[in-house]
């Protein structure tokens, strides 16, 4: 990804955690492109992670790879573990148009994951604004955590591009969990 993306989850992690937060890497996944399972995924990011998680430092572990999650096209992203997400370029590649850059798509999905991580949308408070068809997930389509990033042509002339901060209610929830520990 574009170190603004990188950049734009840190400030973003730095904010809602209160503390210094620091950027290792990246470190490159030689290979090419693969379907990727859940296990695979966090067998990778605990072989290539370097910093150390424990004491008063908590490491994410984010992975932009080539290839899918298990032959599944649609899927831009996934949080597989609460310190590990991956993010799939070559997906993300075929999801950008002349309106909305990959770019733009990477800072969205990885936002978004980035969410996961954190607990939004009821994985770790229970506020009851999560989509019921779609747990962890925001019902408003304007929210970085709504399930999907809109793709389709009329999403974006109508819509421009894909969330890629967290709304108010997400920030609501971000204070009440860093309050909480």
């Amino acid at each position: 990804p574009a170190s603004s993306v990188l950049s734009h989850m840190r400030t973003a992690l730095a904010d809602a955690s209160g503390k210094p937060v620091s950027l290792l890497g990246p470190n490159l996944v030689p290979g090419s492109a693969q379907s990727w399972s859940s296990a695979d995924l966090r067998e990778l990011a605990d072989q290539r992670g370097r910093a150390v998680q424990g004491g008063s430092q908590a490491a994410l572990r984010i992975l932009y790879l080539h290839g899918d999650l298990e032959g599944d096209r649609s899927v831009l992203g996934v949080a597989v573990r609460g310190d590990v997400f991956a993010v799939f370029s070559d997906v993300i590649a075929e999801s950008t148009s002349p309106l909305v850059s990959s770019g733009e798509i990477f800072d969205a999905v990885s936002m978004h994951e980035l969410g996961h991580l954190l607990g939004l949308v009821d994985l770790v408070l229970s506020t009851g604004r999560q989509d019921p068809v779609h747990p962890g997930h925001s019902p408003n389509r304007g929210s970085v955590m709504f399930l999907a990033v809109e793709s389709d042509l009329i999403s974006q002339v109508l819509g421009g591009s894909p969330p890629n901060e967290f709304d108010a209610d997400d920030r609501a929830d971000l204070a009440t969990i860093r309050a909480s520990n």
